[in-house]
């Protein structure tokens, strides 16, 4: 699976959970942060 593709996943989850009031805001801002940090750190950009 090509890692573009996992990002696209990965934004999709946070997408579906934060529209569905999964996760409060802080947190999805949290998890979003990390995510994007080491996705960088990867040189991985989605």
């Amino acid at each position: 699976m090509e890692i573009r593709t996992v990002c696209e996943h990965v934004l999709q989850l946070f997408n579906f959970l934060y529209s569905g009031g999964h996760l409060s805001s802080l947190l999805f801002q949290n998890l979003h942060f990390h995510f994007f940090f080491e996705a960088r750190q990867m040189h991985i950009h989605c």
